[in-house]
């Protein structure tokens, strides 16, 4: 009988321990804090993608870290949500008081850095329209009136993002590059990008020293940054952050991580209004108590 109770003490040890070592190596990796009260969560195979259903009808897609990637608009009365595909681009919301299953087809957003990158307006904008463009590309300079009029339209919800995507057949496109970094470092890149854009068909190495000094800029240290490693450095994080989210030609536009059909004012304005809607708190609920 003693043995038995001291086998029997022994299991409990053994459990409490390990018991207690579950609760030590548990750790919580992100934090998601949602507008809506959610109702159902399901997340792709390699934890890259969450998708967090909301009480409003609202399917929002967030990172492995909590950051919210996009949302969409689902049945209101939509109760559950399941992966159709691995990688998440394919979604199954089904009602229990429709008595109805969808599958919704998500749109693909393209992760894209921007970090250090020049931008217009609000850094903390719900709305991110990245441009990937060169500076002898004559479409990237008529790209700029639409440009103008988003940055007017939507002064407080869209950031502006300049990524350089030199082309190869545009012979001094790098050295507008490197120059247009090096101007950034001064705090000029704004003034330096308009200018180089209007004086987009004389543009040589002399017409880019001779921008560079007509806006003030200190000519030693933007020669030295020119031809910094570190100016090179970011020029080929550009490219590559261009080439790794599919772009081959200037001007090339990602909004919220996805091309626009068309680069009109339109269409930009017609998606940047969608998003906005999508992104936007719900309404308060009146309190009846």
């Amino acid at each position: 009988m003693s043995r038995l109770l001291s086998f029997l003490a022994l299991l409990s040890l053994l459990f409490s321990t390990a018991q207690a070592s579950a609760l030590v190596d548990a750790r919580i990796l992100s934090s998601i804090k949602t507008e809506a009260a959610p109702i159902d969560i399901v997340s792709t195979d390699n934890g890259e993608r969450i998708f967090v259903l909301s009480a409003d009808g609202r399917l929002a897609i967030y990172s492995a870290a909590g950051q919210l990637r996009t949302v969409v608009a689902v049945d209101p009365t939509a109760d559950r949500i399941a992966l159709a595909s691995r990688d998440g681009e394919k979604i199954l919301v089904s009602s229990s008081k429709n008595k109805r299953v969808q599958l919704v087809s998500l749109p693909a957003a393209t992760a894209i850095n921007s970090k250090g990158s020049p931008f217009l307006g609000n850094p903390d904008a719900p709305v991110t329209l990245i441009v990937f463009s060169d500076f002898q590309c004559p479409f990237c300079a008529r790209l700029g009136t639409v440009i103008d009029q988003v940055t007017m339209a939507f002064p407080e919800t869209v950031k502006v993002v300049f990524k350089n995507f030199p082309l190869r057949q545009h012979r001094y496109a790098s050295l507008a590059a490197l120059a247009g970094i090096a101007a950034q470092q001064q705090g000029k890149f704004w003034e330096f990008h308009d200018q180089l854009f209007l004086q987009q068909k004389e543009l040589d190495q002399d017409k880019i020293m001779e921008v560079a000094r007509s806006i003030g800029l200190d000519m030693k240290e933007f020669t030295r940054d020119i031809g910094s490693e570190s100016t090179k450095q970011k020029l080929a994080s550009d490219i590559s952050d261009g080439q790794s989210a599919g772009v081959h030609g200037t001007p090339t536009v990602f909004l919220n991580g996805r091309e626009p059909e068309k680069l009109t004012f339109e269409e930009m304005k017609k998606l940047i209004d969608a998003d906005l809607q999508l992104t936007a708190a719900p309404p308060k609920q009146p309190d009846n108590h």
